[in-house]
């Protein structure tokens, strides 16, 4: 009789180790996934489209604006950008975030060879960065999509 108790006694702390180390992995599971592309998500994406308004907006000015008064416009577009570098962004939006930096960058490019007189030059470098302009929307539908799935993982695992 004491053998069976002593057997029962082993195999409930067993059983209960076994569901304290799966709710930890399960925790862990979380909390990667949550860093990967959790509720962070929504607040960075957020702001990275703000990000791109306001660049849209300041860049419709810029292309308004006489080639010598570019310069101060230009500097609005560049702090917009330096704004978007210093941006903390969950894993699944950095595809995104560095595709925006890099259609900025190329904007800007284009703007600098128009204000030095390279104006066919200005009109290929802005036709080249509509392709950065895909590649920017491409990778935020890309991380809104991993965003859902990763919602959907996390509303599953703390079930």
């Amino acid at each position: 009789m004491r053998i069976v108790v002593a057997v029962l006694a082993v195999l409930a702390v067993i059983a209960g180790w076994k569901f304290y180390d799966g709710r930890q992995v399960r925790l862990a599971r979380i909390a990667q996934l949550e860093r990967e592309c959790g509720q962070s998500f929504t607040i960075a994406s957020s702001k990275l489209f703000d990000l791109h308004r306001r660049w849209d907006d300041a860049e419709q000015v810029a292309r308004s604006t006489a080639r010598i008064a570019l310069p101060g416009p230009l500097a609005r577009l560049q702090g917009i950008r330096q704004e978007v570098e210093t941006l903390d962004v969950p894993r699944c939006a950095n595809e995104a975030k560095a595709a925006l930096r890099t259609l900025m960058r190329a904007r800007e490019q284009a703007i600098l060879t128009f204000m030095n007189r390279e104006d066919a030059r200005a009109r290929e470098s802005l036709r080249a960065s509509n392709e950065q302009l895909e590649a920017y929307l491409e990778a935020m539908k890309a991380a809104t999509a991993r965003h859902l799935e990763v919602k959907e993982e996390l509303a599953r695992l703390r079930r």
